[in-house]
């Protein structure tokens, strides 16, 4: 629902946002219905946003997003863009050698960040996720890899206050089993989740650590239920996170400033949310 008093910033935020998260282009008026936004505020929202190119759209008055919009989040995160292209090699080696999606991934509030995915050309299981799309972290295997192996603290926020959704039959929604799956994580270095997103589809996922240690990303893989144990995918999954680890540590003794500042906010990014 929309807040009283909110801004007209806050609702083009939640505009955006929810034509990111869409399965494909909608109308004004399924904005509406997913925003909470009044229909009337939410075709002016749109109009405007197609008229600056932030959204398009198609001949069936459907909206996505704008390739303006595009080039500016391009333009504004050069150092994300260094990132991935440190990283995709390695995704890309994983993606070929287990035949399915690769993905990078860190921890932000409550939510984990998708930084890069790489997909097969023939993929058994559906992957939703792309660069910049964020789930509940509480909802995928590197989501709950990143929330088992952080901070005590970290961990006890998000299990009391982190969204909770059941996107299949099968989503674990209850807190008390949750944190016993988290234990089970930490205890074992990986996480796995069968059809928790998507039916059909499982997800595995172990830590990218830095030159000191620490978990600041996770690497993970999106297989078919039947598809290769767990236990054959762990040593290609290692390898790709222990190469990842090297690079960013390597990129961040050669690199300027902003690439510092990124990787920082990447370590155990929700650390200093409390």
């Amino acid at each position: 629902m929309s807040e009283p008093g909110e801004s007209m910033i806050s609702r083009v935020v939640r505009v955006l946002e929810a034509c990111k998260t869409a399965p494909g282009p909608l109308t004004a008026t399924d904005l509406a219905r997913r925003t909470g936004i009044p229909v009337p505020s939410t075709h002016r929202i749109v109009g405007e946003l197609v008229d600056l190119r932030l959204l398009a759209r198609d001949a069936d008055r459907r909206v996505r997003i704008g390739d303006r919009l595009w080039e500016i989040a391009e333009r504004a995160r050069p150092d994300v863009q260094r990132v991935r292209a440190v990283t995709r090699p390695h995704l890309e080696q994983l993606s070929a050698t287990v035949g399915a999606a690769a993905l990078l991934s860190v921890l932000d509030g409550d939510d984990v960040l998708n930084v890069d995915t790489v997909h097969p050309r023939a993929a058994a299981a559906l992957n939703i996720t792309h660069p910049g799309v964020r789930l509940p972290a509480l909802a995928s295997s590197p989501g709950l890899l990143l929330v088992a192996m952080g901070p005590p603290r970290v961990r006890q926020r998000i299990l009391r206050s982190a969204r909770l959704v059941r996107f299949t039959q099968h989503t674990v929604v209850d807190t008390e089993s949750l944190g016993r799956i988290l234990d089970e994580a930490a205890r074992r270095g990986h996480a796995t989740v069968s059809e928790w997103i998507t039916v059909g589809s499982v997800g595995t996922a172990v830590p990218v650590h830095d030159d000191a240690g620490r978990v600041i990303a996770a690497v993970s893989v999106t297989t078919a239920s039947a598809g290769p144990p767990v236990s054959a995918l762990l040593p290609p999954l290692h390898a790709a996170a222990s190469a990842i680890g090297l690079s960013l540590s390597t990129m961040t003794a050669t690199a300027d400033p902003r690439v510092e500042y990124l990787l920082r906010q990447v370590q155990y990014a929700t650390g200093t949310t409390d």
